[in-house]
């Protein structure tokens, strides 16, 4: 293991200290390959779990602290990661650690925290955000900036006679919903991909989760699926090579149907696909989108 990879490890494991121990929150790494996001966490209110989770990438090393403005430390980053952050089905903040102070600061990855420097991106990591046991309210308030469960979400406004939309209207409502989740979700997706197989991961430790998904994923996927599949007895995992359609159940009180598939790129908020979109809380209809699920799920092989 070089250097690098070690320094990269002690700032996983540090963050994650500050998390557990002093935050007494849920930190889950994620050994996976780095593609922008170290850990989720999850915010817990005296020691119970509340559902709202946090995305945290991690950056380890004093040349990330070289540059700095009269308010912070300045983080430069470019397109891509500007993309996949800004359009990560969670909140994601980031998380500088100095090994030679072994002191942490993060902020927040919004539009309201991101400026452009013409050609990449810059942010500013104010020097009062200590990752600490002070640092709950700020991060909580970062990880339900827009939330609202599935009872809240407000029909008119989102979805009412939208019929064909962008797909960025639906991404913060929908993964609202997705991780409100409060007794069970079911998926039923041909389509997937390891960024919502995390999401899908985390809330099946606390919920549990059903997946129906198609046969012939791509390698990485398919050993996400049995890593997830062994991890926890809350995540049920079927596949079946004809299933086509692309809808969710939570908690037998809200269903949607999208032709959207359930990939990063899918959600991206920068999308400009017309997609599909029928969400509802009628009893009868969430009732039969749960039938449905069940008639598959027993077509379907593990």
């Amino acid at each position: 293991m070089s250097n690098k990879d070690l320094l990269a490890d002690e700032g996983v494991y540090s963050v994650g200290r500050v998390f557990q121990k002093e935050l007494k929150w849920i930190f889950r790494d994620q050994p996976k390959a780095d593609h922008g996001i170290d850990a989720h966490v999850e915010v817990c209110n005296g020691g119970i779990p509340s559902g709202q989770l946090v995305a945290v990438q991690i950056k380890s090393g004093e040349s990330f602290f070289s540059e700095s403005c009269d308010s912070g430390f300045i983080f430069r980053f470019g397109d891509w990661h500007h993309k996949y952050w800004l359009g990560h089905c969670l909140p994601v903040i980031i998380a500088l650690y100095n090994p030679i102070d072994e002191l942490i600061f993060w902020q927040e990855i919004s539009n309201e925290t991101v400026e452009s420097t013409g050609k990449n991106w810059k942010i500013t990591i104010p020097y009062e955000n200590l990752l600490n046991h002070r640092s709950g309210i700020g991060i909580s308030q970062a990880s339900i900036s827009n939330t609202g469960g599935y009872e809240n979400i407000d029909q008119f406004e989102y979805f009412r006679d939208l019929g064909v939309v962008h797909a960025e209207k639906m991404i913060a409502p929908l993964m609202n919903c997705i991780r409100n989740t409060r007794k069970e979700i079911l998926v039923c997706a041909p389509y997937i991909d390891s960024d919502f197989l995390s999401v899908l991961n985390v809330l099946s430790y606390t919920e549990k989760v059903k997946l129906i998904t198609r046969i012939g994923l791509q390698d990485h996927i398919e050993s996400t699926i049995r890593y997830h599949n062994s991890r926890s007895d809350n995540f049920s995992i079927k596949r079946n090579p004809h299933v086509h359609s692309r809808f969710v159940v939570i908690d037998n009180k809200f269903s949607f149907t999208s032709s959207m598939n359930f990939t990063q790129s899918a959600f991206d908020k920068k999308i400009t696909n017309m997609e599909l979109i029928f969400p509802t809380t009628d009893e009868i209809t969430v009732n039969q989108y749960a039938s449905s699920f069940k008639s598959i799920w027993e077509k379907s092989t593990a």
